[in-house]
């Protein structure tokens, strides 16, 4: 209670913000006074827009919720959520790292790696080591991929001292300005 902690085991873990599900299989913790929710065991966090990061361990980072007017209690809400953290969009998620087996889908892709650092509010989720990138048939390995995930585009970088190497099937029905 002093550390304001709230760690969740069983099953369908789920946290909810106005804009991100955070699921996990294994555990969730919330700390509230450092405003962080990990979720531990294929967790995953999808966007309202259906975009989604899958990772063993995800930690997420909240902004802080903005304090109220001074001597204003805030409203008391019909819906029951008065009391809730999430409610008013505060708490919005600023930053989401991501460790072990990260999968990530964006309109057309499969990217995979080892870890990964994804930022909302622009849309950039970066992975690095032994990264996949696979769209259809095509499928793509380097070092690191930078995904932005509102246009779909992957830029995939190399090892040191290596190449980014892959398989790219011809005329595979990609009927997409990006063939």
């Amino acid at each position: 209670m002093d550390k304001a902690v709230l760690v969740m085991t069983g099953t369908a873990l789920r946290l909810t913000t106005p804009q991100d599900v955070l699921t996990a299989r294994d555990s969730m913790e919330y700390y509230s006074q450092q405003h962080i929710s990990i979720g531990r065991g294929d967790a995953t966090i999808t966007t309202d827009d259906h975009r989604q990061i899958r990772a063993d361990v995800l930690v997420g980072y909240s902004a802080p919720a903005t304090p109220p007017k001074t001597g204003t209690p805030p409203p008391a809400k019909a819906d029951g959520t008065a009391g809730d953290p999430f409610a008013s969009g505060a708490n919005k998620l600023e930053k989401v790292n991501a460790f072990g087996h990260v999968w990530v889908r964006t309109q057309t892709e499969i990217v995979t790696g080892e870890r990964g650092v994804y930022v909302p509010d622009t849309g950039i989720a970066r992975i690095v080591g032994n990264v996949h990138i696979t769209r259809g048939p095509n499928q793509i390995q380097g070092a690191a991929a930078i995904i932005n995930m509102h246009t779909g585009i992957a830029t995939m970088t190399e090892h040191p001292g290596s190449r980014v190497s892959g398989l790219v099937v011809p005329n595979n029905g990609d009927t997409s300005d990006r063939k």
